[in-house]
């Protein structure tokens, strides 16, 4: 089943800054699985630099994030004022069909589809989108075989199979992206990852870093031999040596679980790559730097 998520709401779509806040909270609630894919990969022992001076999130202007020609429609309006928690920007879409909030990018760019076409989605999420005209026993089957393939474990590919935070489509853009690294060692250990993950949104993000690593191997911008976790995130080493870590993210502030990622000491010795979408506020940018990263900006990637 397609995943279509939809959030009623009957505010005033006009809304100013203070209400625009007074949703934080909850709001932070269904933030919770991108905050912990960040943080849950901080190393024991690095509080020494709690004294550091930290960001908080910041309200930023839908269009600062997204492009003019959709931030409104016939049909949805895309709220002036989004809140970011340090990692991912949280957006408010009134349509007329109700309110849909929406965390990072990507998702928003879901919803202005669902808002544009709803009662479509309602009729097509009664069945998942179907990569390649195959039927869900038939996509499920070839990818089955996919991971066979890549050695992955038996056991591993029944779970895989019947994760509950995995949809189909969920699912095959996932052996997608490993069939994209096809001389990477290790494919198996982000089978293992999401076969962890708990919520669709834990997944959509891991699907988000695979997709980086995927299009970066596919136009040639790296080789990629060797996939590693992260705590619970993606890591590829790529030919040169060279750790490529990617964080499908909207806009980045330095907040204290960001600098203790930044100064981790169990990577290694070999030159560290941050592979982000979105934007980073200075602060990460000269933090990361000083603590030896090359940081490049990549596109969103498509799905």
């Amino acid at each position: 089943m397609m995943d279509v998520i939809i959030t009623m709401n009957t505010t005033h779509p006009f809304t100013n800054v203070t209400t625009t806040l007074a949703r934080y909270a909850g709001m932070l609630a269904m933030a919770a699985p991108w905050i912990a894919m960040l943080e849950s990969i901080t190393p024991c022992g690095a509080q020494e630099n709690a004294a550091a001076a930290f960001e908080s999130g910041v309200l930023l202007p839908a269009s600062d994030l997204l492009p003019a020609d959709l931030l409104q429609g016939s049909s949805y309006r895309v709220r002036d004022e989004v809140v970011t928690d340090g990692y991912m920007a949280h957006f408010q879409i009134d349509s007329d069909f109700g309110g849909f909030d929406a965390i990072g990018v990507p998702q928003a760019n879901r919803r202005i589809v669902e808002a544009q076409a709803i009662r479509k989605l309602v009729e097509t999420s009664k069945s998942d989108l179907f990569a390649e005209g195959m039927t869900q026993a038939e996509l499920a089957l070839r990818d089955k075989k996919s991971l066979a393939a890549m050695g992955v474990a038996d056991a591993q590919i029944k779970r895989f199979q019947i994760q509950p935070a995995l949809s189909t489509t969920r699912r095959h853009r996932i052996v997608l992206a490993m069939e994209a690294m096809p001389k990477a060692n290790g494919r198996g250990e982000m089978i293992r990852l999401a076969n962890a993950c708990t919520t669709p949104e834990e997944e959509d993000f891991l699907i988000g870093a695979l997709a980086i690593l995927a299009e970066r191997q596919t136009t040639g911008a790296a080789d990629y031999i060797a996939l590693k976790v992260i705590g619970r995130l993606p890591g590829a080493t790529n030919a040169t040596g060279e750790l490529h870590v990617p964080a499908p993210v909207d806009h980045v502030t330095w907040t204290e679980g960001v600098a203790d990622f930044a100064r981790r000491d169990d990577l290694g010795a070999a030159p560290k790559v941050l592979l982000h979408t979105g934007t980073l506020s200075p602060a990460v940018s000269v933090g990361l730097t000083a603590a030896g990263w090359k940081i490049v900006a990549v596109a969103y990637p498509a799905h």
